[in-house]
């Protein structure tokens, strides 16, 4: 793998949808070379107009040589350590199936989550034991068929890699379906999306993606986020704030996931927590402020949905190890980002007593404060108000980041 150490911007918008972002060290392995490769057909689309042509770039890799494993880089998260930090420790491991919609075929899907969860001394997942299940798109019938897509061919393996994982972390008892489609065309996207819905148990689907607003993206939001089981977490973006914010991220069926960045004592223990100043975050020019948001009060939207709901850490300065297989090279690799702060806030939902809704996270906010940790420090831009992370909600990090898994 070639590894990049110039810094480039974290923003990747192809006419418009992007992928968020993922920092990379290595510790590599030579592996066996499989191909795998599959006609596609992309399908007649019943969604809006305004949504063809968007598509999904290659994510842009961040990367630097790590000659070390995951147990001696200090600033690195581990399971047992973002437990620790939000208050998860205790739970019942999860339950339920946990969705993740990707692009692109993840050959070594259940050999990288095997390594992944042995070394952290987790519960194994793998397609071998049932714990994964991977359903390959056939978008040309809605995503229903299970169709081979081409290898990684957009180059999203580390993208998909930390999604898995991280939501196996976070709930090992929560089985994860991880759904590919072929390309990143926004139709094939939320093609995965509405067959997450058809499968049964599934309790969370993880959108690590977005696009810019289309002035008829409500029209996905009733095509699409339709399930009252399935709860839906999408990142807002690692560009901080701005004036045209990410859908799914907008939808207000859709919990919409910010970052922070945490500084840490010496034995990895929370010494604070701050925004993050990448935090994805602002408000929407075509989605009306949802009655939940309206009830709670947020001032300063002019009656349009804000963003984010919740936050997570998403610093790659504080990132999270991840274990990817690239080009025939296994490595262990470091990821930071909203992508991996969505995925985390799924295997909450996995995780949670009762399971919640986006109306009950600002219900409880309110009236049972302390199951968030409010930020109030910290900025992701210059922009005021609208940028500075203040007491109560603010559109930076939201309501806050979690202080428990009891929603």
């Amino acid at each position: 793998m070639k590894i990049n150490t110039k810094k480039k911007s974290m923003k990747r918008i192809l006419i418009g949808l992007m992928s968020f972002g993922v920092i990379v060290t290595m510790v590599s392995v030579q592996l066996p070379t499989s191909t795998y490769a599959a006609k596609l057909t992309r399908h007649k689309s019943y969604f809006p107009s305004s949504a063809y042509g968007l598509n999904a770039k290659q994510p842009n890799i961040f990367a630097r040589k790590l000659n070390q494993n995951p147990l001696f880089s200090a600033q690195l998260m581990s399971p047992n350590g973002i437990k620790k930090i939000y208050g998860l420790n205790g739970s019942n491991g999860g339950t339920g199936t946990i969705a993740i919609v990707d692009v692109g075929h993840y050959a070594t899907a259940s050999s990288d989550m095997h390594y992944f969860s042995q070394f952290y001394g987790l519960k194994d997942c793998t397609t071998g034991n049932g714990c994964l299940t991977v359903h390959e798109c056939g978008v040309a019938d809605g995503c229903t068929t299970d169709t081979m897509p081409s290898s990684d061919s957009q180059n999203w393996t580390l993208e998909t890699a930390l999604d898995l994982q991280w939501a196996h972390a976070i709930a090992p008892n929560s089985k994860i379906l991880l759904i590919e489609v072929p390309n990143p065309n926004v139709t094939n996207l939320f093609s995965g999306v509405k067959y997450s819905n058809t499968q049964t148990g599934v309790v969370a689907t993880s959108m690590s993606w977005g696009t810019s607003e289309f002035p008829d993206e409500s029209t996905i939001d009733s095509l699409v986020f339709t399930s009252s089981t399935n709860k839906y977490f999408a990142a807002t973006g690692d560009s901080g704030h701005t004036l045209d914010i990410n859908y799914p991220a907008a939808s207000p069926k859709v919990i919409a996931v910010g970052g922070t960045t945490l500084g840490l004592k010496f034995d990895g223990s929370l010494k604070i927590e701050s925004a993050w100043s990448g935090s994805g975050g602002g408000i929407s020019k075509y989605e009306t402020e949802p009655s939940y948001q309206t009830t709670y009060g947020i001032t300063n939207t002019g009656n349009m949905r804000s963003i984010p709901d919740v936050s997570l850490n998403s610093d790659p300065n504080t990132g999270y190890p991840i274990y990817a297989t690239q080009n025939n090279v296994a490595s262990w690799m470091s990821a930071g980002g909203t992508s991996i702060a969505s995925p985390i806030w799924a295997a909450i939902e996995a995780n949670s007593v009762n399971g919640f809704s986006i109306g009950k996270l600002y219900a409880d906010a309110k009236s049972v404060p302390a199951v968030f940790r409010d930020i109030t420090t910290g900025n992701n831009g210059t922009c005021g108000a609208l940028c500075n992370a203040v007491a109560g909600y603010d559109f930076t990090t939201g309501l806050g980041v979690p202080a428990t898994y009891k929603y």
